[in-house]
């Protein structure tokens, strides 16, 4: 077993048809297994120095391994990694179950503030378009419509049409309350 060894060892680089076949030879005798047979003189095995896995064909395999790698990364990084996160709270406005191939939750939430862009100062509503994922999340939301909000959600590089059809995924609630009503006061 020890000859075995020492010859794996000496003859695992295989980088021509001679250590090949010394190798293989060996390992038959070891073995006990009858003998390879001969080739002929005129093969071209035979006659040039074959390497088991010739230098193009490394490169090549090198390449695509990298290659496989950095489009591996880069999917990740684009579809997977969460780039933020945060709370939301607003007005939730509509919270539907749609898609023609991946049926999904989509919600939108209406913040109110002040609009920085007019020298009035005037009240504008923002629009907070998000997905959901979860079964449990979707369903309270879907009896919270119209009522104020806060969200916790994770922001991705790039949407998946799996997980929604925006790149903020919200993944709980934090608060549900009724809807703040204005009093009644008549206008004259």
């Amino acid at each position: 077993m020890i000859g075995l060894i020492s010859s794996i060892s000496n003859f695992a680089n295989f980088t021509n048809y001679t250590n090949f076949t010394n190798f293989t030879s060996k390992l038959y005798k070891h073995l006990k297994l009858p003998k390879l047979p001969k080739l002929p003189k005129h093969c071209k095995l035979y006659k040039h120095n074959y390497t088991i896995m010739k230098t193009g064909a490394k490169v090549a395999t090198i390449i695509s391994v990298v290659a496989v790698l950095v489009l591996a990364g880069w999917f990740w990084f684009k579809f997977y990694f969460v780039f933020a996160e945060g709370v939301k709270a607003g007005e939730l406005n509509r919270f539907t179950y749609k898609g023609y191939v991946f049926k999904t939750y989509e919600g939108k939430l209406i913040q109110a503030g002040y609009n920085s862009e007019n020298a009035k100062g005037t009240i504008q509503s923002n629009e907070f378009d998000f997905s959901v994922e979860s079964q449990a999340v979707a369903d309270e939301l879907m009896k919270s419509t119209g009522k104020t909000v806060e969200l916790h959600y994770k922001e991705y590089k790039g949407a998946l049409p799996w997980r929604g059809m925006q790149k903020f995924v919200v993944d709980s609630i934090i608060s549900v309350s009724q809807k703040d009503t204005p009093l009644n006061v008549p206008i004259f």
